[in-house]
């Protein structure tokens, strides 16, 4: 058991030695490497990962429930991987409900 990082989902559902066995979770078909890691046939990959409706979703529900607006709000781990399987507008969507 471990956790990796960068999975792109549509890279791994295009990938012919995964197959999705269902909404969160990839089975690896047939041993290989991706990314560096070695996984082995039968391996099973968990994607977790934020949808830009909850990401909106959570920050309505703080806005509703603070007491006063936040100073700051941080988005953590914004490279080029992350930022670039989102929206373009979606951080500033989300900042819009404080």
């Amino acid at each position: 058991m471990g956790l990796r990082s960068k999975l792109n989902f549509a890279e791994l559902r295009k990938d012919k030695n995964f197959q999705q066995a269902s909404p969160m979770f990839f089975k690896v078909k047939q041993s290989n490497y991706k990314n560096g890691v070695y996984y082995e046939e039968n391996d099973l990959l968990k994607i977790e990962a934020i949808s830009p409706n909850d990401l909106k979703e959570m920050a309505e529900d703080l806005s509703e429930n603070s007491m006063q607006p936040p100073k700051e709000i941080i988005f953590y781990d914004l490279d080029e991987f992350n930022l670039n399987n989102y929206e373009k507008n979606i951080f500033k969507e989300t900042v819009s409900y404080f």
